[in-house]
């Protein structure tokens, strides 16, 4: 006999309703699929999927010199971190769409930004944070954001000089020892500029930054979309041997208070609807 059509309607809308994105998940979430990765230029790529979740919060985690994620400590390690250089790229499918939010940014991209301590193990910045040696990992990479993983929103030439903390409370830029620590918030943007940090110690940066772990944030308000769940960085081959540009990548979060319903690949979702579809036809004999 025939399954009866309106409560198989409703559970194929049930279903799929699940699957779709939603408003108001309210939690961070991260990059949490590669899709794919081109080295480019480059002879030690790292690992390509340590651009995938949170960033682990201590640096040189094992060695003698492990410290806190902060500006002046940023990650190094080659396990932590996925390199390309010239002509290579990485696209990473986030854990849940970014919500276009209006008045914040929506994605927050974390590198191996640092800025260099003029009177270590103080942790204070130069004066001119443009000055060569003032910095170090700054690095410009295109961006490109998308909703179905297909069509893409070139956001042009990015860079990326925002450092990360992963603690708001420590003592010091280099503490080796978390515990007891208070966790910085990933999914909170902020809006500092590098020359904000110019002439600081390392207390006056962590009140700059407040509760967030920093990174560089992308608002998406011009790309015109509702959402995005994926993104793209990559870098062109200017043809010059000589400059061998590179880039380094530390993790892709969401804004927790733009956070949307789960990325599922649009292939999965209508093998599921056909699926579904199926048995509002399905007999039994």
């Amino acid at each position: 006999m025939l399954y009866n059509a309106p409560q198989t309607i409703g559970f194929v809308m049930l279903a799929l309703g699940a699957m779709m994105p939603c408003n108001n998940v309210s939690a961070t979430t991260f990059a949490s699929e590669l899709i794919a990765y081109e080295p480019g230029l480059l002879s030690n790529p790292g690992n390509p999927a340590a651009a995938l979740g949170q960033p682990d919060p201590v640096a040189g985690a094992g060695t003698q010199f492990a410290s806190i994620i902060s500006p002046f400590s940023p990650h190094f390690e080659a396990g932590q971190i996925v390199q390309f250089g010239e002509g290579g790229s990485i696209t990473l499918q986030l854990a849940n769409f970014a919500v276009t939010t209006t008045g914040t940014p929506e994605i927050g991209i974390f590198t191996n930004a640092g800025i260099s301590d003029t009177s270590w193990p103080e942790g204070i910045a130069g004066t001119d944070l443009e000055l060569p040696g003032a910095t170090f990992g700054i690095d410009s990479a295109v961006l490109e954001v998308s909703a179905d993983g297909v069509n893409w929103i070139n956001l042009g030439l990015t860079r990326f000089d925002q450092p990360s903390s992963a603690f708001i409370n420590a003592t010091s830029a280099y503490q080796g020892d978390p515990a007891g620590l208070t966790a910085a918030d990933f999914g909170l943007p902020h809006d500092n500029t590098l020359a904000d940090y110019a002439g600081k110690n390392w207390d006056t940066i962590k009140g700059l930054l407040g509760n967030s772990a920093g990174g560089t944030w992308i608002d998406l308000d011009a790309t015109e979309l509702a959402q995005a769940g994926w993104v793209r960085l990559s870098l062109a081959d200017d043809g010059d041997p000589d400059t061998m540009l590179n880039f380094e990548l530390d993790a892709v979060s969401v804004a927790a208070n733009a956070v949307g319903g789960s990325v599922i690949p649009e292939p999965a979702v209508s093998v599921l609807l056909f699926t579904l579809l199926g048995l509002l036809t399905r007999r039994y004999r």
